[in-house]
Parts: structure tokens; sequence; C-alpha cells
């Protein structure tokens, strides 16, 4: 049946399919009446079933459950990104004024997965809130709006960034900049020009920043430029920087993973309980120990690493995590709760 079994690509596919064919509605009542918290695998279904499906009015019942925990600040903030997906689909009526509402809710992660959403929508009604986005006082919420514009790309959107980048303080010109990057008929035109604007060194400096995030040729020949051209030692520097980092090995890359017992956190842990770190099983035990009683930096370190032993039982101390208070550690604990169940580790 439809409603069980893991949701695999074929899977997910058929339910897409069935919603936009208006055939899903037993599914799709099943699917949010189960709503499997804390996981919420079902929901994340729906929204990229959603997706495919293209078609479906906002009281569909699977658009009230996505609309429902993107909204809700007391879930994990990687849940609520994954759903703004299918929210920010044009094509579903009513959600651009729901996402132009959130963009004024008082919880800050609220405000930023809104604007990403109204970004992806292309929302054009959504300018003027995006614009006073830009002076938020969370700094995440002032990118996710600033890159929300920089996708709308209107006019009025790409005034406010130029704005921004000539008036703001240095974040904030900053942020700017790396919007630009973003829109190449207009941004990176306007990166240029900002590169050698002679009245502001720190419109100058930004614009490094934003074309830092240019993959071009003829953007690292600016740089290039500005590193040895510059009448200012701290745009010549920055350039300097950017140079040194687009011709290095790629930051993103992933590094191999450290082996568990060398991990600097996992023996400062140890070493405030008196212990060392052996390789192995005693090493795991305490990686355990650290989710039971560890400090919240300490946990989060040790949730990145969890996905990796899946052969452990980490449920009973992951769960906790889950309903810890808003914040940082509790999103770690459910995306670290995530890899595990997509592992197929938690069942």
């Amino acid at each position: 049946m439809l409603a069980h079994g893991d949701w695999w690509e074929a899977r997910t596919t058929a339910l897409g399919f069935l919603l936009g064919s208006g055939k899903a509605d037993a599914v799709t009542k099943l699917l949010v009446e189960r709503d499997d918290a804390p996981v919420h695998a079902d929901a994340l279904a729906l929204a990229r079933a959603s997706i495919i499906a293209e078609k479906l009015p906002p009281e569909h019942e699977a658009v009230k459950l996505i609309a429902k925990l993107f909204a809700d600040p007391a879930q994990p903030l990687s849940l609520r990104v994954r759903l703004a997906a299918a929210l920010a689909l044009p094509s579903i009526k009513g959600m651009g004024a729901l996402i132009r509402k959130l963009l004024a809710y008082p919880d800050l992660t609220v405000r930023w997965s809104a604007a990403l959403a109204a970004g992806l929508r292309r929302d054009s009604k959504a300018v003027e809130p995006l614009k006073a986005l830009l002076d938020d006082r969370s700094r995440a919420v002032q990118r996710a709006a600033a890159l929300a514009l920089a996708a709308i790309g209107s006019a009025p959107a790409l005034e406010a960034l130029a704005y921004k980048l000539l008036n703001g303080d240095d974040t904030q010109r900053r942020i700017s900049a790396e919007a630009l990057a973003n829109h190449v008929a207009e941004g990176w035109p306007t990166l240029r020009e900002a590169a050698f604007y002679e009245d502001d060194l720190r419109v100058r400096r930004a614009a490094v920043f934003g074309l830092a995030r240019i993959e071009q040729e003829w953007a690292l020949d600016l740089l290039k430029q500005l590193q040895v051209e510059d009448s200012q030692w701290v745009v010549r520097d920055a350039a300097a920087a950017a140079v040194e980092r687009i011709e290095s090995h790629s930051i993103f890359a992933p590094a191999p993973l450290r082996p568990l017992h060398e991990m600097p956190w996992l023996i400062e842990f140890a070493a405030e309980r008196g212990v060392g770190v052996s390789p192995g099983k005693p090493a795991l035990r305490l990686l355990h120990e650290v989710l039971r009683s560890g400090a919240p930096l300490h946990q989060e370190a040790a949730l990145e690493v969890v996905p990796y032993f899946p052969a452990e039982p980490w449920a009973e101390e992951i769960y906790p995590l889950l309903n810890s208070k808003v914040g940082e550690l509790r999103d770690a604990a459910f995306l670290a709760f995530w890899l595990l169940h997509i592992a197929g580790a938690l069942g």
C-alpha cells in the first residue's frame, strides 16, 4: 500500500501523480493523521509529492499540514527549510499571502525560512517586507532577505540591495554584495562598478566579497587587480584573501573524517572528567556519555558524527535532545535523527 514502506523516489513520485489527479485523498488523510513525529517523514514526502503534483488548493489536507509545520517555531529549522520548497510553489494559491505574513513573525527562524520561501516563489509582492528585513536584528534574516530580493530580481528588489551596498553598515554591505552576485544581468555589472567606487572604500571592500562568489575568470582578474592596485590596505587584504581562497583547494570539498579518539572536542570532554580517550569501543562509549551529560557545544559536535556510527543504539540519547528548547542543539539532534532514520538505523 502507498501509505506504508520507505519513502523512496518511485513511491514519492506515485504519490505526487495521485495528488495531482485528485485520487490520493484516502492516502493523504492517513498520512496527515499519522504525522510521524519527530522525523515527520510522511509530511516531507507529502511536500515532495506536492512539488510533483504542482496544482493543489490551499485547503488541501497536505498543504495545510505542510503550512502548519512550516509556521511552527517549535519544529526544527532543518525540517521547516525542507518544507519551504513545497510552500514556494506559485501554483498553490494563498501561500504567498501566508509567507508574506510570516515575514513579520516574532520568531527569527520563522522570518528566516519565510524569506527564503518568498525568494523561491519569486514573489514580487514580498519586496517591501523583505526590504524591511534588510534591517532585521538578526544577521541571518538579513542574509535570507537579501538572497530573496536577488532571486526576485525586480527593479525595486535590486535597488534595495544597491542602496544597502552604498549605505548599510559593513555587514549589510557585504550581505548585499554577496546577494547581487546571484543576479547575472544587473548584479554583476553593479559589482564591477562598486569594485572601483572611489568615494567609499567600504563599498569597494564589500564588492570584493561579492566578486569572490562569481565563478568567472573576469571576476578573479578584478580581484587580482584590486589586490595590487587599490589605494587602501583593507581592500587589498580582502582581495588577496579572496584570491587565495579561490585558487586554493575548494573549501567545500569534504575532508576525511578524523578518527573519533582524535577529535579535539572529545579529548576536551574526557580531560574535564580526568580520563583519556582510547580508540574503538572506549571512544564510542565516551560519545554516548557526551550526548547524555555533555555541554551543549560538545553535544552539537557529537551529533555531527553520530550518523557515521549507525550500528550504535542512539535513539535513547537523541530523543531528549529533540525535546530540548528551541535552538541549534535541537536542530542538530533532528538532523542526526533524520540521517539515521533514512539510513534505516532507527526503523
